[in-house]
């Protein structure tokens, strides 16, 4: 697996989405084992004392899948509507600019 390098705040907002998402009832039945394992990684990595961690590529995939596939489905109320758009915009930035380590297999990324 390919890690990316994520500020821990971008990360702690992914939770926090997750957890919106979830609370609007927004995932499916069948997507809740997934969901919940994605949480419990995300989660990890937020409890770590770094200002950045190292997150799978493809839980961040998943993330950006969630807010686009969730938002239609449950739409957010406008409040929460400019944090979830700027989170996106992180993660996304986060697996564009993410360039491979020659040394260790791992990506880093501003975000």
């Amino acid at each position: 697996m390919v890690s990316v390098q994520v500020k821990t705040s971008v990360v702690s907002q992914c939770v926090e989405v997750m957890l919106l998402f979830s609370n609007k009832a927004a995932f499916l039945i069948t997507e809740y084992e997934q969901t919940g394992a994605l949480f419990a990684r995300l989660n990890k990595a937020v409890q770590s004392d770094m200002d950045v961690v190292d997150v799978e590529k493809q839980d961040l995939k998943f993330v950006l899948s969630s807010i686009d596939v969730c938002s239609s489905r449950k739409p957010v109320d406008v409040q929460n509507f400019r944090a979830i758009a700027d989170l996106r915009d992180d993660v996304d930035k986060a697996l564009k600019t993410a360039v491979e380590s020659k040394t260790d297999g791992e990506c880093k990324a501003d975000a």
